[in-house]
């Protein structure tokens, strides 16, 4: 049976894009192929309930970076780089989720020194902080540290051409790269009908003919909540549900046209997507965020940044979309747009069939596990090339 290290920076519990992502992945893996998959993360959290071959190892770690600047950086501790030692000596294989963190840095370096095949899936690129100190030193760090880890690697995959092509833009990747967006469980998150969407209105006391936007994600400035804020001002008679947490605490903005969800479970949210008119994400930064997929996968509309909308090839001709730079008035220009139309781009159930073809965790695992197996038979070759 291959073993794999799984070092990502936070646990699912999280509640984060990529931490969801890799656990969704590895569940997966875990399930369906012959494979012990030791998973590595910050002990800010619990570590979830895990299928007998996926092994939680809880790194012990401070969060006090995330506490005070909303940065999700957990610093791990001597005795936590000891254990990935001890743990990516015992693997076949090291597969780490973004390059920038901590204990994915020191994991890339202990892969090296050890001689095992890494793995790296890329989430995020470029993110335009309002900090001009954070953009040098991600700009700094994307620009040579994630050379020197990519070209160790011998694998790359981007979950979003977007980001792809960023750091195409800065070097040359020399290792091997590819395009595997993230899936999304249609179980959970699918399409069910108007019916189904006047009754859950009913049932969580919203007027059938309210228009209703919706927001998924952390409450932080990079998800565009300040844009949001402007907006749900300047439309009074839409209602904006925002489901998340964060720094940013919109209950306070004393907006009557605004209710804001906290801890809501992948089943409740479902719901609140189809419950709802319209994904609205004015972010920056970003890879391919899940919500997407999981609004797609409901049937749910969605407005988002430009620069996710071109994540995925062919995704264009499905979606709304601003420049995320735009003010709150063409933002709010354009959601008033969109509900004056008579037809939109997409049915609700073209869109659902879009995310069932695309984005398929199990056939997203599925390549996953090849890579596993080509990364394992590039190893023996090079290993028999220096004998």
């Amino acid at each position: 049976m291959m073993k794999i290290a799984l070092i990502t920076h936070y646990y699912s519990g999280h509640r984060g894009g990529v931490e969801i992502a890799a656990g969704k992945l590895a569940e997966n893996l875990a399930n369906n192929f012959p494979l012990e998959i030791n998973w590595l993360a910050s002990d800010a959290d619990i570590p979830p309930t895990c299928p007998k071959n996926l092994i939680p190892i809880p790194l012990v770690s401070s969060n006090i970076i995330e506490r005070r600047s909303s940065l999700p950086y957990p610093i791990i501790s001597m005795k936590s780089i000891v254990k990935l030692w001890q743990s990516i000596k015992k693997v076949d294989i090291v597969h780490i989720h973004d390059y920038i963190y901590m204990s994915n840095i020191i994991a890339s370096i202990f892969a090296k020194v050890l001689h095992k095949p890494l793995i790296i899936t890329q989430h995020i690129g470029w993110i335009p902080y309002s900090s001009k100190i954070l953009r040098f030193i991600l700009g700094f760090l994307n620009q040579f540290l994630s050379k020197l880890i990519f070209k160790s690697s011998g694998t790359v995959v981007f979950i979003s051409d977007t980001v792809k092509k960023y750091f195409e833009s800065l070097y040359s990747i020399q290792s091997t790269s590819k395009l595997i967006p993230n899936g999304t469980d249609c179980q959970v998150f699918s399409f069910k009908g108007e019916e189904t969407k006047f009754v859950l209105r009913q049932q969580m006391g919203y007027s059938s003919g309210k228009k209703i936007i919706i927001f998924v994600g952390r409450f932080v400035e990079k998800k565009g909540l300040p844009i949001i804020k402007q907006v749900a001002e300047l439309l009074p008679d839409f209602k904006f549900i925002l489901v998340g947490w964060g720094l940013i605490e919109p209950d306070k903005w004393q907006l009557t046209n605004v209710s804001v969800l906290k801890n809501k479970s992948s089943e409740e949210v479902s719901d609140l997507y189809r419950v709802s008119d319209l994904l609205f994400l004015p972010s920056k930064g970003e890879g391919f965020p899940l919500v997407v997929q999981e609004a797609f996968a409901c049937g749910l509309h969605s407005l988002i940044s430009d620069e996710v909308v071109d994540a995925y090839p062919g995704m264009r001709d499905y979606i709304y979309s601003l420049p995320a730079l735009s003010t709150p008035e063409i933002w709010a220009k354009k959601i008033e747009q969109f509900f004056w139309e008579t037809e939109h781009k997409a049915s609700s159930l073209e869109l659902s069939q879009f995310a069932q073809q695309h984005w398929n965790w199990k056939e997203t695992a599925k390549k996953y596990f090849q890579l596993y197996e080509e990364s394992i038979n590039r190893s023996f070759k090079n290993c028999n090339s220096c004998e």
